[in-house]
């Protein structure tokens, strides 16, 4: 897996200069997904089979159609099986800068999509027996493969000890695996970590400072909690426990956080060069409230879109769950 780090551009923005430079909160083209410089790596291709899969996936949970199945495991066999073509289990190369350096300790983030893939082979993966030549023992070998590397690695060591949104995908990636291969002990120490992070780099007044000090904070503070929110779901539907409870009667961050976005949604005072979504807010409290029922305290639903008038799928760069509306209302019995 290769792909070319979003934040460095050539020199003079000549494309085949090098070195490349650092330009906060600006993208090489080459990491556009779609684009025609992105056929240089496997970014895009990476995404677009996160993304098909999950949704193949929740359309065979509802039309038991066997092609889309099969169609599902030639997909998973190719990237993760197959000798011949498969993603070696490490993502040493993501984010390469050309002229600087063979590895890139912020590469991890691009594989933070797995969570709400594996997510959705969970719940068909009973059915995976009926296709002859397959077997989804095989493909939870590889996830053991890059869950070792993930957690030992230098990189992966790296990221987890950052302080900001890349320790929040490292652990969303982390927690991911985990519940998905069944590691509950595992999965409780991720917990636990989480907790210790939110509570470290969230102010008490709901401030994430090292997302604020971008020149796009306004992306970067709602991305960061949306992957809080993301790492929440899976805690609550693996092993019943929310973050959001587990302040108690403390001062709790990750409420405080929300709180002090909906009071900036409508003006926004710190940096931000370029274009950002308003509805990443709605989906935000929506969640939220979902997640905790003491959040509609602070924000009314009448006082944001409704489900209906939002989106169900967004930019990936956002870190919005695919098909999200799916998942809004299951954790009800948990607030």
């Amino acid at each position: 897996y290769l792909s070319f780090a979003p934040y460095w551009w050539p020199d003079n923005s000549k494309r085949n200069m090098l070195p490349y430079t650092w330009r906060d909160g600006e993208w090489n083209p080459e990491c556009t997904l779609y684009s025609i410089e992105s056929k240089n790596n496997d970014r895009t291709a990476l995404q677009i089979l996160f993304d098909r899969l999950t949704s193949l996936a929740l359309l065979y949970l509802k039309e038991n159609d066997e092609n889309l199945l099969t169609y599902i495991t030639e997909q998973i066999s190719f990237w993760f099986l197959n000798e011949e073509t498969k993603m070696n289990p490490h993502l040493k190369f993501a984010q390469v800068i050309r002229g600087k350096q063979k590895e890139n300790v912020k590469g991890l983030i691009d594989f933070k999509d797995i969570y709400y893939l594996l997510s959705a082979l969970k719940i068909i993966e009973e059915d995976f027996s009926r296709i002859a030549n397959f077997n989804i023992l095989d493909f939870k070998y590889w996830l053991i493969e890059y869950y070792s590397w993930l957690t030992n690695s230098n990189i992966g060591r790296k990221e987890a000890s950052s302080v900001n949104n890349h320790t929040t995908c490292y652990l969303l990636q982390k927690a991911a695996i985990e519940s998905y291969l069944g590691m509950e002990n595992k999965l409780f120490e991720t917990f636990i970590c989480s907790f210790v992070f939110i509570n470290n780099n969230i102010s008490d007044n709901g401030e994430q400072k090292e997302e604020l000090r971008r020149k796009t904070s306004q992306h970067y503070c709602c991305f960061n909690l949306q992957q809080i929110l993301n790492i929440n779901s899976i805690f609550i539907n693996s092993l019943n426990l929310n973050l959001f409870k587990f302040y108690g009667k403390r001062n709790n961050k990750i409420l405080n956080s929300i709180i002090w976005l909906f009071e900036r949604k409508d003006k926004w005072n710190y940096p931000q060069i370029d274009y950002f979504d308003v509805q990443r807010f709605d989906v935000l409290f929506h969640t939220a409230i979902d997640q905790y029922e003491k959040t509609s305290d602070y924000i009314q639903k009448e006082k944001i879109r409704s489900k209906d008038e939002i989106s169900n799928n967004f930019d990936y760069r956002y870190g919005i769950p695919l098909h999200w509306k799916n998942l809004i209302h299951n954790n009800q019995k948990n607030s």
